[in-house]
């Protein structure tokens, strides 16, 4: 399948990015079963983020800074997004 430049994949990453190779490398486990560990344990017990620095450091412990090295202007890229969303055919 011939995504493009700049297009996401049927399962929502982009092509190429290496996510699944660094979630392996930083936690030890194959993805599947890095995977079903999350779904099994969930989010950690404790009230949710209320403030932008709460749900920031909520991000940076869970260590979701840098997952994407392929996007490097997130405000274009999330106008991308948003434009191609505006855009898709309606059922």
């Amino acid at each position: 399948m011939d995504l493009g430049a700049g297009k996401i994949s049927e399962s929502g990453f982009h092509p190429g990015c290496g996510w699944q190779s660094r979630i392996q490398a930083r936690h030890g486990l194959p993805l599947p079963e890095y995977a079903l560990r999350l779904l099994a344990g969930g989010r950690a017990p404790g009230p949710a983020p209320r403030t932008g620095a709460e749900l920031l450091a909520y991000w940076e412990g869970e260590s979701l800074f840098g997952t994407r090295p392929d996007i490097v202007d997130s405000p274009a890229h999330a106008r991308t997004l948003r434009e191609q969303a505006q855009r898709r055919a309606r059922p």
